[in-house]
């Protein structure tokens, strides 16, 4: 037991023990075990007799649960000035976690004995232990999948197979982050040789610290690892071994550490290709496209970094959804940059134009010529299966995207659809897009479902969630803006007879009338759940007036999207119009 003068400073500013003077603190740290913890190291694993609590005095510890298929997930971070093990402690019970070392820590153990003498002789340090339990519990209460990333402090630049620029993105990245923080850049050069107590100061002055490895599992780039909270795999998009792993990719995911990759792109690239062969086999937090030296795309990845991005999340709609369109526009008058793009149905696919970069008047081109110059919908057939055949709308799609997948976009996408088999919402993030933008549009009874080589059947996402903001949220990245216009409040038919006959709607033409069938089958295939309280911004335009089918509204819908949104921006959280764009 270390107890060297001038140790009880290293307790000043902990919470746990705000309330004892100079001398008890001394006292705690005498009682207690003072020692390093090398980052990657288990502090506790789960299961383990809860016999003692600890301070982290610095560094950075991952509370991870196992399933009992033996995955790890981070359920927690505990940082410096945090205590962690204390719910076994106080409850007696074994760990119900492992707690792993994200990078070099120190310590202090408190056991059950010196624990109990602490509470007796101050007991209101038991009070504010029982409000972190509390804290703790309400957390794991509103997030029981486990609590989303926070945004990371240390970020390491792991290179791949010689790639070039990597110290340009490190340097553009930082100066990105510059809005946001005091960002510090740390390379072998300023970094090596020095000691945990230098690491923890650099750390402590900053907002966020930048280290650049090398391409070796070499004494620099595990130091690297070890203050890492995020992993950034450098690669060149063109990269002729796709499949190349850094040596250290495996630990930092073993550690608890999340990896994404930056795949990096000359600057006159038109569209990202080939992403898939990166992306296999690795589990990734997310990937980034980069066009070197091009500022836009370091300033999106610095959102990204600082959980500044912005999502966007559009509903299905039918024809509404031309509304989109307009709102794409009013936000881009606004100077509001895009960073991820999500949506249901008609959403997803007005959302792909986003994710493209297609501007305003190219994006609202290319839609005019797919639904208003030829209606996709119009393919009657005998219906055994839906009241169309579909194949109109999978021409359309892959006349639009061709071969393109989902990963090939300049921004993190994903669409929805419904798994009729499993019951469940299938979020799509990788894998061809119009193959998985048709299964998400096959509203059941209107558009025959689509089939995987699995022979699971998929339908319109809308089935299940027509505005899919929780899997936005989920990813933690920033604030979240939900179009929906999909809740179609004129939906009704007051006066209308159920029993109503052919001869009395089609001949007598009598009012009111019941909904169609294609009216009904549409409105039942876009319910939404209640997740737009999940959203920081929530836009409505009023579109009740338009028909899901009515494709010759585009312009009107334009309109009322855009000046909704123009209207609402100005009420819109600072979090959106406030924070800085470079």
């Amino acid at each position: 037991m270390d107890t060297t003068a001038g140790a009880p400073c290293l307790i000043d500013g902990i919470a746990l023990f705000a309330d004892l003077d100079a001398d008890a603190r001394r006292d705690v740290v005498d009682h207690a075990a003072w020692y390093s913890l090398p980052g990657g190291s288990l502090l506790f694993a789960q299961g383990e007799p809860g016999d003692a609590l600890y301070v982290l005095l610095r560094g950075s510890i991952a509370v991870m649960r196992e399933a009992p298929d033996g995955a790890r997930r981070r359920i927690a971070r505990v940082r410096a000035g945090e205590v962690v093990g204390e719910m076994a402690l106080v409850s007696g019970r074994p760990r119900s976690a492992h707690a792993v070392a994200e990078r070099d820590c120190e310590v202090l153990r408190l056991d059950r004995l010196a624990f109990e003498q602490l509470v007796t002789r101050h007991p209101k340090s038991m009070l504010r232990l029982t409000r972190q339990i509390v804290a703790r519990l309400e957390l794991l209460h509103e997030h029981p999948a486990g609590a989303p990333p926070d945004g990371p402090h240390s970020i390491v630049l792991l290179p791949l197979g010689g790639v070039r620029d990597c110290t340009g993105l490190r340097r553009d990245l930082a100066r990105a982050l510059r809005l946001y923080g005091k960002v510090a850049e740390i390379t072998e050069a300023e970094g090596a040789g020095h000691q945990t107590d230098w690491f923890h100061d650099i750390e402590s002055a900053h907002d966020f610290v930048l280290y650049q490895a090398d391409e070796s599992a070499g004494p620099w780039s595990l130091l690297c690892l070890r203050q890492a909270d995020r992993c950034l795999i450098v690669a060149g998009a063109d990269d002729p071994e796709p499949r190349r792993r850094h040596p250290l990719e495996d630990v930092a995911h073993e550690r608890g550490v999340a990896l994404e990759l930056v795949l990096l792109h000359p600057p006159d690239r038109l569209q990202p290709d080939g992403s898939a062969a990166f992306l296999g086999g690795r589990p990734l937090a997310l990937h980034h496209h980069v066009r070197s030296g091009v500022w836009g795309d370091a300033a999106r990845l610095a959102r990204q970094m600082a959980g500044k991005a912005i999502g966007l999340v559009l509903s299905g709609g039918g024809a509404r959804g031309f509304a989109h369109l307009g709102v794409l526009r009013a936000l881009a008058e606004a100077g509001i940059a895009i960073d991820m793009v999500g949506g249901s149905s008609m959403g997803a696919i007005v959302g792909v134009g986003a994710a493209l970069h297609w501007d305003a008047h190219d994006a609202e081109a290319r839609f005019r010529r797919a639904f208003v110059d030829s209606d996709p919908m119009r393919d009657f057939t005998l219906p055994l299966v839906a009241l169309t055949a579909g194949r109109r709308v999978t021409r359309r799609l892959r006349e639009a995207f061709g071969e393109r997948r989902i990963e090939d976009l300049w921004l993190p996408f994903f669409c929805t659809s419904t798994n009729l088999t499993r019951g469940t919402l299938a979020v799509h993030r990788r894998g061809p897009l119009w193959r998985w933008l048709r299964a998400g549009v096959a509203i059941p009874g209107v558009m025959p479902p689509w089939v995987n080589p699995d022979g699971e059947i998929f339908a319109d996402g809308g089935v299940l969630d027509n505005l899919p903001v929780g899997p936005m949220r989920e990813m933690g990245r920033g604030p979240v803006i939900a179009v929906d216009v999909g809740e179609a409040v004129a939906f009704s038919a007051p006066g209308a007879r159920p029993e109503e006959t052919w001869f009395e709607r089609l001949i007598l033409r009598r009012r009111p009338r019941m909904p169609g069938i294609f009216e009904t089958l549409l409105r039942a295939g876009t319910v939404k759940t209640p997740a737009e309280r999940l959203a920081d911004l929530c836009l409505k335009p009023p579109v009740e007036e338009i028909d899901f089918l009515n494709w010759r509204a585009f312009e009107r819908a334009i309109a009322i999207g855009r000046d909704h949104a123009r209207a609402e921006l100005h009420h819109a959280p600072a979090s959106i119009t406030g924070a800085p764009r470079p």
